[in-house]
């Protein structure tokens, strides 16, 4: 069973590897390149996946980055505004899936960008199966209209999704944390930060390679380590995400 910790002493195990499995970069909302972010986490001695809202050149550039432990991933976003977080064991999959089955699918998104796709919530999460891939629940908990919680009670929905992201940028309250555990599935945790983590919301395993850490999850032998972020901090992300979802620009450049 997954483990949900929030004793900071749990970082100095050695034999743990801890991985914000949920960052943005400046290829969707984000205000950093994957260059700076992968920077930072070699530097920190932590592993990240870059999930960005439809696009992927981000994990494409993690992925090439032989010191930076990164798994291929990508957070998409369904017509009814809901989000998916889709993880891959190779970085050849996440591509072919995109090409294929996201890239022309992506709705233009006026006003403020909610990042919609014309493709349902069951069709995505049905979609990433078929690449191989591990679909994730993002964030029930947020705030609409992307909060997902009452998928949590869709029994054909729970059935089909693979698992549930518990914490995204500092937020959850104890009662939906008891929640997502009794609902028995599969758990990650990452920042969803737009601008840099706090390292306070991570995903940890003993696995050091790919396909290991993935299967740790999906067997329930991962870690969860948690702490809440300053609620300064909180609204300052807040603001910075809804910044960059009125003046989204396509960066030409890493």
């Amino acid at each position: 069973m997954t483990k949900v910790i929030s004793n900071p002493s749990i970082l100095n195990n050695k034999e743990l590897n801890f991985v914000d499995m949920h960052h943005h970069s400046i290829f969707s909302d984000g205000n950093k390149t994957p260059k700076y972010i992968a920077k930072y986490f070699i530097k920190k001695k932590r592993g990240v996946c870059i999930a960005d809202h439809n696009q992927i050149k981000g994990a494409v550039y993690l992925a090439k980055q032989k010191e930076l432990f990164s798994i291929p991933a990508i957070e998409i976003t369904s017509k009814e505004a809901k989000d998916i977080l889709g993880y891959f064991y190779n970085i050849r999959d996440l591509q072919s899936f995109w090409e294929k089955e996201i890239q022309k699918k992506i709705r233009n998104n006026a006003l403020f960008n909610l990042n919609r796709t014309t493709l349902s919530i069951h069709d995505i999460v049905e979609k990433i199966k078929q690449y191989s891939g591990i679909p994730i629940l993002a964030h029930p908990f947020t705030f609409k209209p992307k909060n997902a919680e009452k998928f949590l009670f869709d029994k054909d929905f729970m059935r089909k999704i693979k698992g549930t992201e518990i914490f995204a940028c500092g937020r959850a309250k104890n009662n939906q944390i008891k929640l997502i555990t009794q609902l028995n599935k599969p758990i990650v945790a990452g920042s969803d930060s737009h601008l840099v983590s706090s390292l306070n919301t991570l995903t940890g395993s003993y696995f050091f390679d790919k396909d290991s850490f993935l299967d740790s999850i999906l067997k329930k032998e991962n870690i969860i380590y948690y702490q809440k972020e300053n609620y300064f901090f909180k609204t300052f992300h807040n603001l910075i995400v809804l910044k960059n979802n009125i003046h989204l620009k396509a960066p030409k450049n890493f």
